[in-house]
């Protein structure tokens, strides 16, 4: 305002042409007035900008300056920890001429304090049960190396032992931090807990195993109970949440490992040639994808023929034989249904796959997935070849418009034979529990063929256990699997929460003697095919399905067949960066992990 006054002042003594009235005298001040308010305005938002950038500049030397004060902090925390190391030796003599050498491990305290709840472990990486633990609860300062002794076993080569034996050391340094050295003598500072996914009941067998191996370590282990169907859906969601909690292990099936290998969800396992031949061979070939194995595996399971032996007391030799057996009974109205097996609208390919093969049609080839399959695999994965139009005309005969013997429309099949309604049944270990409890007699063989055909290959399933990429203790993950999971005593403890074949050749062998159900599965195995992990197989099974599905309710065989091979043959030559955009997120809807 004062300067307002001042400008009016001046032009009112000043001689002013006629047109310049008062109000142009108080326009002109206005103007005047607009102009100083905006130069201040100006000069507000300069000085804020530098402000502003000095303050920027400010934060980023703190941060630096942060960065550093963390990272020589973490330098010191690990300066003791990284004077703690084992190693493994041989030596012959403790020293006081008493005999107490042999294989066993040094480990030393070069710090100046004491460490302390250490717990060392001896692990022959060829033999999980050969390992050896021990709890050690002060490591000394300085001296000379503790030595701790394997067994009584003697070495038959120096440099073959050294190779087989590994060192891992877990303690607790002066400040309470929690530290490890792994196998390969690398130092890593330890998370509070490891985080378990699994189904209910092998949580409950996990747990105990997984308790035992973390306590010394003082971690905790965290268990979340998710639903089978659930957890690779649940895994896939979680993946691709950079918030979200990964597990650290996750218990599922072998053919979900192209979808989570494809999705970079899966981290491969250290596992040797030798310890792999402590497993059945199927089990290894179903959890190694290109080239690279991706879990450990802990049983097995197939399709068998299951009979009941109060209607039918000997098992039948070939298919034709087992339709026409049951064609009497059905005649006589002891049985309503020939032969119970999962099909529906949709079809189930799974359960297809050895009545498929049983009357002459090409197996699944194993263990590629799309675009690095075998060069003498076509495409269409031979479902135009002769064979298979001749297994589906075969198919098409036990169907609605042929002998009746398949239907889209028959009752649950479990319950159906347990009921006493079918002589046969075509399924898996999951139905033992029903049909226990139901009191029907019955034999497992394998499933039949069709007469100068064959044989049926029923597909493999592999329950494994998988270490994610993301988990916040995949070290002690990988250390748990390599020390417990291919011990025999953890595998019966997993059988024994659930009736599956273990995958472990020495609890296949303990169970030999005592149950002959479980050998009989095996035996029905022996010309079984491991079910394909491709990323691609869900869509697979369903495409299969649903011909099965078509053809069973009366639809022509060849142009259903030829439009199969036409689909199958397309889903497995387009582009990789179709296929990421089209990945499955959900496990392969298939009826032997819903029981």
């Amino acid at each position: 305002m004062l300067l307002q006054d001042r400008y009016t002042s001046m032009l009112r003594g000043m001689s002013l042409p006629d047109p310049l009235t008062a109000a142009s005298l108080g326009d002109l001040a206005t103007w005047a007035n607009s102009a100083v308010s905006a130069l201040a305005l100006t000069a507000a938002i300069i000085a804020g900008r530098y402000t502003a950038r000095a303050y920027r500049l400010q934060v980023k030397r703190d941060e630096k300056d942060d960065t550093e004060r963390r990272k020589q902090d973490a330098l010191l925390l690990r300066e003791q920890a990284a004077l703690v190391s084992g190693w493994i030796e041989f030596r012959s003599t403790d020293g006081s001429g008493s005999p107490n050498g042999g294989w066993g491990a040094r480990v030393r305290n070069a710090s100046q304090t004491p460490v302390y709840q250490a717990k060392l472990t001896i692990l022959n990486v060829h033999d999980a049960d050969s390992t050896v633990d021990y709890a050690i609860p002060v490591i000394p300062p300085g001296g000379e190396p503790l030595f701790y002794r394997i067994g009584d076993t003697e070495p038959l080569s120096v440099i073959e032992n050294a190779l087989a034996f590994r060192v891992e050391l877990a303690f607790t340094d002066s400040s309470g931090t929690r530290w490890a050295r792994d196998r390969q003598g690398r130092l890593v500072d330890l998370a509070e807990k490891l985080v378990l996914w699994a189904d209910q009941l092998r949580v409950d067998a996990l747990r105990p195993f997984a308790e035992n191996f973390c306590s010394p370590l003082g971690l905790t282990v965290e268990p979340r109970k998710v639903p089978f169907l659930d957890l690779q859906p649940e895994l896939m969601r979680a993946a691709d949440d950079e918030r979200a909690q990964m597990p650290d292990l996750v218990v599922g099936a072998h053919d979900w490992i192209g979808n989570l290998v494809r999705a970079n969800v899966l981290e491969p396992v250290d596992f040797s040639d030798q310890r792999s031949q402590a497993f059945l061979p199927d089990a290894i070939e179903a959890v190694t994808y290109r080239g690279l194995r991706y879990g450990v595996p802990y049983a097995v399971e197939s399709v068998a023929l299951f009979r009941n032996t109060k209607l039918v007391p000997e098992a039948p030799q070939t298919f034709e034989e087992l339709v026409e057996i049951v064609r009497r009974l059905r005649g006589a109205r002891r049985v309503k249904h020939v032969l119970a097996v999962p099909i529906g609208p949709t079809g189930d390919a799974y359960h297809f796959h050895p009545l498929f093969t049983a009357a002459g049609g090409p197996p699944l080839p194993v263990g590629l997935d799309a675009g690095q399959r075998e060069v003498s695999t076509p495409p269409d994965l031979r479902f135009s070849s002769p064979e298979s139009m001749a297994a589906f005309a075969r198919i098409a005969e036990l169907g609605e418009a042929g002998s009746g013997v398949l239907s889209r429309n028959a009752p649950e099949p479990i319950a159906t034979f347990a009921n006493g309604d079918a002589a046969f049944l075509i399924s898996g270990p999951w139905a033992l529990a029903r049909l226990d409890a139901a009191q029907i007699p019955y034999e497992i063989t394998p499933i039949p063929a069709y007469d100068g055909v064959g044989p049926a290959r029923p597909l493999m399933g592999v329950s494994a256990i998988f270490v994610p990429r993301r988990g916040r203790s995949k070290m002690i993950a990988h250390e748990f699997l390599a020390n417990y999971l291919t011990r025999t005593d953890l595998a019966m403890e997993l059988y024994r929460a659930e009736a599956r074949p273990p995958a472990l050749n020495r609890a296949i062998e303990r169970l030999g003697g005592v149950n002959p159900v479980m050998t009989a599965f095996l035996a029905a195995a022996k010309d079984g095919v491991v079910m394909p992990s491709w990323p691609e197989v869900m869509e697979l099974f369903a495409l299969i399905g649903k011909a099965e599905a078509a053809i069973v309710g009366g639809a022509p065989v060849a142009p259903t067949v030829s439009s199969l091979a036409k689909e199958v043959s397309g889903l497995l030559t387009r582009k990789p960066r179709d296929a990421a955009r089209r990945r499955s997120r959900s496990a392969v809807p298939i009826p032997r992990t819903a029981e």
